[in-house]
């Protein structure tokens, strides 16, 4: 079952959650993807405990696919006020160390990793290629910020990760906010292989402060 947190809209007309999905596997274990804003942990609580309404909730996998607010930092709040009530085994996320960030416009901290690592949770830097056997689904990261190197991040973005999640035969691609630059890199080294079932857009399906569109290509 995949499931995308909906909107919460305050009174200024400003949504409040980001992006957050939730895939429930077969065993009744959840991936998480993202997750939103430091507000959203209390919406994200309740909702798993539809999907598991009694004992432990059991996170197969929490992936984050880059450290900005709107996407990493519900992990920041939601960990530390509901720990006691799930069992989390690994985080997956590849955050760029400072120096890579330079003129990306990032203001983000290191708050949602240091809140898996007091867990005492694994926590994996995910990598181009690798693939995660994670009960019955399969999750292959086609991009990281490894296949931007060794350009300079400009854009902070581009630092998303972008992967495939396949489980009972549907195909879903996440692109995190993946801007123009990550768009090509990934039709070039991919091609045909990116089709899938359900396609996340990149950046919301929204232009970005930089005046771009994501992706840049029907490609």
């Amino acid at each position: 079952k995949l499931s995308m947190m909906g909107l919460s809209v305050a009174s200024s007309g400003y949504a409040g959650n980001g992006m957050a999905y939730v895939m429930q596997l077969a065993d009744g274990s959840l991936i998480l993807i993202d997750g939103g804003f430091y507000s959203s942990a209390d919406r994200l609580y309740a909702y798993l405990r539809t999907l598991v309404p009694e004992g432990k909730i059991t996170i197969a996998a929490w992936i984050i696919t880059h450290n900005d607010g709107d996407h990493s930092q519900c992990m920041a709040t939601f960990l530390p006020k509901y720990g006691e009530e799930v069992v989390l085994e690994q985080v997956i996320a590849n955050f760029p160390h400072s120096y890579g960030y330079l003129d990306s416009g990032t203001n983000e901290n290191s708050a949602p990793l240091s809140a898996a690592r007091a867990t005492g949770c694994k926590v994996i830097k995910a990598h181009t290629g690798q693939k995660f056997y994670i009960r019955n689904a399969e999750v292959e990261i086609l991009y990281s910020l490894d296949s931007y190197l060794p350009e300079t991040l400009s854009i902070f973005n581009n630092s998303s990760l972008v992967f495939t999640v396949e489980a009972e035969g549907e195909r879903i691609l996440f692109m995190g906010d993946a801007s123009d630059e990550a768009a090509e890199i990934l039709t070039n080294m991919y091609g045909d292989y990116m089709k899938s079932d359900i396609l996340q857009l990149a950046h919301h399906g929204l232009r970005n402060g930089h005046g771009l569109n994501m992706p840049n290509t029907v490609e």
